[in-house]
C-alpha cells in the first residue's frame, strides 16, 4: 500500500512540473563574438544574481549564437537579474579555455531578462592580450 501511495504522490508531484508550461519564460538567446570572430562551442550561463531563482544556459554554434534552455525539455528565460558567465574550457575531456576568466571564473558580465520581450543578448569578449590558461587536460612536457 505504501509502494502505491509513493508513486501516486510522485506521478503528482512530475505531472505538476511536466504540464506546467507557463512559468513566464520569456524566449532568449544571442551571439558571442571573441576579437571580433564568433565563439563556437561555448557555455553562455545566465546565473540568477540574488540568493533564489533558477538559471538557464545555452552553448554556441559554429557562428557562435545559442539559445537559451530553462530545463531540457523548455527553453528560455525567466525575467530578472543574471550574473553571465562564458566559458568554453572542459577540464574532463581536456579542452582548453579560450575565454579570459573576466568573462566566466570571475565574470564582470550581467544581463537583465526582461518580461514580456523576447531576450537577445550579444556579448563581444575581447582578450586584450591577456594570455588564457588552458584546460585541465593539457600536459606539461
Amino acid at each position: 500500500m505504501l509502494k502505491v501511495q509513493m508513486c501516486i504522490a510522485l506521478a503528482l508531484l512530475l505531472g505538476a512540473f511536466v504540464g506546467c508550461d507557463n512559468l513566464g519564460l520569456e524566449d532568449g538567446g544571442g551571439i558571442v563574438t571573441l576579437d571580433g570572430e564568433p565563439l563556437p562551442n561555448a557555455k553562455v550561463e545566465f546565473i540568477p544574481s540574488g540568493t533564489e531563482g533558477v538559471g538557464s544556459e545555452g552553448t554556441t554554434d559554429e557562428d557562435g549564437k545559442f539559445m537559451m534552455a530553462f530545463s531540457m525539455s523548455q527553453t528560455g528565460v525567466l525575467p530578472g537579474e543574471y550574473t553571465v558567465r562564458i566559458s568554453t574550457g572542459e577540464p574532463l575531456t581536456g579542452t582548453p579555455e579560450l575565454v579570459p576568466k573576466k568573462y566566466n571564473l570571475e565574470t564582470e558580465l550581467s544581463e537583465t531578462a526582461l518580461e514580456g520581450e523576447e531576450c537577445y543578448f550579444e556579448f563581444h569578449l575581447e582578450t586584450d592580450g591577456e594570455t588564457i590558461e588552458q584546460g585541465a587536460g593539457e600536459q606539461e612536457e
